[in-house]
C-alpha cells in the first residue's frame, strides 16, 4: 500500500470517488486518509447520489478534514443537440450542482462536447455560441459564481473553448492525459489557461490509453507537469480507477516533484 501524503504539497492532492468498486461515503471513508481530497464522479444525470448519502459524505469530510471536487455528469450535451437537449442538459447539470451544495466543493468540471464530425471555422463558432449561452443559463439557474465552474480540456483543441471561459470569466481543468492522448502542446495548454486552472487530472498515457499510474507518464510530459505543480495551488486529482493504480502513482508522485 502506498503511503499517505495529506498535506504534503502547495496544492490538494485528490483521487477519485470510484477507486473501489462501492459507494461513495465507502471509498471516502478508505481515501481519506491518503488524499486531501475526492473527486466525486457523476457519470449520469440519472444515477446521482441520495441526499442522504450527501449528508454522509459532509461528516466524512469534517470528521477527516477532507474536501471534495465534483466532476459533473458527463451524459449531457450543453453545446449541441436540438434546443430541448440543451435545456434539458443545463437542468440537469444545475440539479448535480444544487445537490451537493453542502458539501462545498473547491470546483464543479464541466465537459463540454464537441459531437460534430466538422471542425469548420463555422462548426467551431455556433458551438463556442451555443456553449457560452448554456453555460450561462447554467450560471444564472445555479447562482453560483463562475470561477466555480471548470471547463475540462477534452478531445478536440483546447484554444478552442478560451471564448467561452474569458467571456464568462469560468476556470478550466486541465486534464493532463487527454492533452497528451490527443497530441496537444501540454506546455502551451498551461500557459493558455495559467490564471484560470483551478484543477488537475494526473494520470499516465502509454500505446493509446489513459487513465494509467502516473509511472506511465513519459519523462518529457512529467518535466512540464513537475514544474507546473511546483507554483499550483490548486486540486490535482490522480484520475485512476483502481487502488493498484493509485498506489502506483502515489509512490511515484514524490519523484516526479523531486525529479
Amino acid at each position: 500500500m502506498a503511503t499517505a501524503q495529506k498535506r504534503q504539497y502547495p496544492f490538494r492532492l485528490a483521487t477519485t470517488s470510484f477507486i473501489y468498486p462501492a459507494g461513495y461515503a465507502s471509498n471516502v471513508r478508505q481515501l481519506a486518509s491518503l488524499v486531501d481530497e475526492i473527486e466525486l464522479l457523476f457519470f449520469e444525470h440519472r444515477h446521482l447520489p441520495p441526499k442522504s448519502e450527501i449528508v454522509e459524505l459532509a461528516d466524512l469530510a469534517e470528521e477527516h478534514c477532507i474536501t471534495y471536487n465534483v466532476h459533473l455528469p458527463m451524459d449531457v450535451d450543453m453545446a449541441g443537440g436540438t434546443a430541448e437537449i440543451r435545456r434539458r442538459s443545463i437542468d440537469a447539470v444545475a440539479r448535480a450542482i444544487d445537490l451537493v451544495t453542502p458539501l462545498h466543493p473547491t470546483t464543479h468540471t464541466l465537459h463540454l462536447t464537441f459531437n460534430g464530425s466538422d471542425p469548420s471555422t463555422q462548426a467551431v463558432h455556433r458551438w463556442q455560441d451555443l456553449a457560452l449561452a448554456s453555460v450561462s443559463g447554467l450560471l444564472e439557474l445555479c447562482g453560483r459564481p463562475a470561477r466555480s465552474i471548470s471547463i475540462e480540456t477534452l478531445d478536440y483543441d483546447p484554444r478552442w473553448f478560451k471564448p467561452v471561459v474569458e467571456g464568462l470569466d469560468l476556470a478550466v481543468c486541465v486534464d493532463v492525459g487527454h492533452v497528451i492522448l490527443y497530441g496537444f502542446d501540454l506546455e502551451q495548454v498551461f500557459a493558455l489557461y495559467a490564471d484560470r486552472t483551478t484543477m488537475l487530472h494526473l494520470h499516465g498515457v502509454a500505446n493509446g490509453k489513459d487513465h494509467l499510474a502516473l509511472s506511465q507518464l513519459d519523462p518529457f510530459h512529467r518535466g512540464i507537469v513537475a514544474a507546473f505543480l511546483q507554483a499550483f495551488q490548486g486540486s490535482a486529482s490522480i484520475e485512476v480507477f483502481s487502488r493498484d493504480r493509485l498506489d502506483a502513482s502515489l509512490d511515484n508522485l514524490p519523484n516526479l516533484m523531486n525529479p
